[in-house]
């Protein structure tokens, strides 16, 4: 909307600001600017509070002071390198790979580089991750739960039809539509939405199919 920020910037000032909880319950929320960047200003960060913050759903961390330099690279860096956004349960924010990367070995980076799917398959993957933990989560956070499953169940699909397996498309539009109407017709439960799940992971190919069991 109009008024929504483009980036906001954070002072990390406890007691009166913490800006890793500032965020967490920002991407949780339903206000519009949910998604918006966030840039997180600490003085001599340690690693704990980065992690936090990465954690909480920070772009990116900026440590004071700093110079008008450092500054326009992140705000180039969140603007116009713009990361995929992750709609989970325990995590809500944009994909970490970007936050990690500079802490990687070398050794672990080139490991892991010789690990990469397809994109289509890492997003089916992420997707699966994600709506196994949602699942876990209807009693506790239904909320977030039913967002989180709203949004992997849209992420299958674009990735099913991109990689011509129309069967699992099917299953990922039967599971979406299951979750239109569930909270209104008191369906949205452990029981009934492990069900609908079922249907999604028997569309699964065997070689990415993950070790999942589902409770009836």
């Amino acid at each position: 909307s109009a008024g929504t920020p483009q980036l906001v910037f954070l002072s990390h000032a406890p007691p009166l600001l913490h800006a890793s909880q500032f965020t967490r319950d920002l991407r949780r929320s339903d206000l519009p600017a949910r998604k918006t960047p966030v840039v997180m200003l600490a003085a001599d960060p340690t690693q704990s509070q980065i992690t936090a913050a990465r954690d909480a759903g920070v772009h990116e961390v900026l440590r004071k002071p700093f110079t008008l330099a450092d500054l326009m690279l992140r705000v180039d860096t969140v603007l116009k390198k713009q990361r995929d956004w992750v709609e989970g349960v325990g995590y809500v924010g944009p994909d970490r790979r970007r936050f990690n990367s500079a802490l990687l070995a070398g050794q672990r980076r080139r490991r892991r580089d010789k690990e990469v799917l397809s994109p289509e398959n890492a997003r089916v993957g992420q997707a699966l991750k994600i709506m196994k933990a949602a699942l876990e989560a209807i009693e506790s956070d239904p909320r977030q739960a039913l967002r989180a499953l709203r949004a992997q169940a849209e992420e299958l699909q674009e990735a099913a039809v991109a990689m011509a397996d129309y069967s699992m498309a099917g299953a990922a539009k039967t599971l979406k539509t299951y979750l239109e109407t569930a909270v209104e017709r008191g369906r949205f439960n452990s029981h009934d939405c492990a069900r609908e799940l079922g249907g999604i992971f028997a569309a699964q190919p065997p070689q990415t199919e993950p070790k999942v069991r589902l409770s009836a």
